[in-house]
């Protein structure tokens, strides 16, 4: 019982942190100043990744079987470092074309926290989690991809002039419908590679949601069918 209440409390500590992890993503990026270093967000970013680290320890520890927990879910630990922070600390400025790229890392994890809890508020329920999991997913992702795009691509790229434009852009690459919008920096490049494979590795899971929805109904009819039988005879 203790182990569940702490695992969920920094579950919600770490959406907590996540979101505002987000908003202040979003402030820097619409008021210009996402390509310098942002103290605010840096300390948020800083209490986001510390949260994330407890969460991956307090996993660790409840783990029935460590070794293994450890094998599977070191990726996770690597999402949770706060790599603009030791940068900074240590003298070291990246290059602004991926300055903004270390900022967004945490939030990769804070999308794998929604998804988890999606699942888990979905449970019994395998269809709808799996339907929410999957929206959650798509405007998370694109979400943060316009903002990335309209970082570096606003002011040079005229398709790109206002994040609403931006966001269009990252909606339909990641649909894989295309956009008329041709990135002109090495991450919008990078970008418009990465969206359309993530977006096709992510449509199965909104076919299986879709089948399983289908085969749910065909056999509550086909339940009705012969209820209604055995009674004719």
């Amino acid at each position: 019982m203790k182990e569940r209440v702490i695992i969920r409390v920094l579950g919600v500590l770490t959406l907590l942190s996540g979101l505002a992890l987000i908003v202040t993503l979003t402030g820097d990026v619409l008021t210009g100043n996402a390509k310098v270093w942002n103290m605010s967000y840096m300390a948020v970013q800083l209490l986001t990744c510390g949260v994330l680290m407890l969460d991956f320890c307090a996993r660790l520890h409840y783990a029935k079987n460590r070794s293994r927990f450890w094998l599977h879910n070191w990726p996770v630990l690597l999402l949770a470092i706060p790599y603009l922070n030791i940068l900074y600390w240590l003298g070291i400025h990246p290059g602004m074309d991926w300055y903004l790229v270390l900022k967004c890392i945490p939030l990769i994890r804070v999308f794998w926290m929604i998804w988890i809890v999606v699942l888990w508020l979905g449970r019994g329920r395998k269809a709808t989690s799996l339907l929410w999991s999957y929206i959650v997913s798509v405007v998370g992702i694109a979400y943060v991809a316009a903002l990335i795009f309209y970082a570096y691509e606003s002011g040079g790229n005229p398709g790109a002039d206002s994040f609403g434009n931006s966001l269009w852009w990252a909606w339909m690459s990641l649909s894989t419908a295309g956009a008329s919008v041709v990135p002109i920096t090495v991450i919008g490049k990078i970008l418009a590679v990465l969206l359309p494979c993530v977006g096709m590795m992510l449509f199965p899971v909104f076919t299986v949601y879709y089948t399983s929805i289908v085969t749910s109904n065909r056999g509550q009819q086909s339940g009705e069918n012969m209820s209604d039988s055995d009674k004719k005879s």
